[in-house]
């Protein structure tokens, strides 16, 4: 596929091509970070990346929150009668 950059690991036995890392990955935000930007509890936070109502990201028993993703759940859910009861 044209510009579709991608690496290749080379063994004896198999070539295998992975795709590149991006040069520069999306922050992750910790819990209360997102409790601030969301003006909410960071219990709020924890509940809501427990039930997957927002996304998140864990890592063992670290949980974060990729930047995009807040975002997205602002724009999703900040005009949505429904979820404003969440909030």
């Amino acid at each position: 596929m044209a510009g579709d950059v991608t690496r290749t690991l080379v063994g004896e036995a198999n070539r295998v091509s992975v795709p590149d890392t991006p040069s520069r990955p999306e922050p992750l935000l910790r819990p209360p970070e997102v409790a601030r930007l969301l003006a909410c509890s960071t219990k709020t936070v924890y509940a809501w990346a427990a039930s997957g109502f927002l996304p998140s990201v864990r890592l063992g028993r670290l949980v974060s929150f990729r930047a995009g993703d807040v975002w997205q759940f602002v724009e999703t859910h900040a005009d949505n009668p429904r979820t404003r009861q969440v909030w």
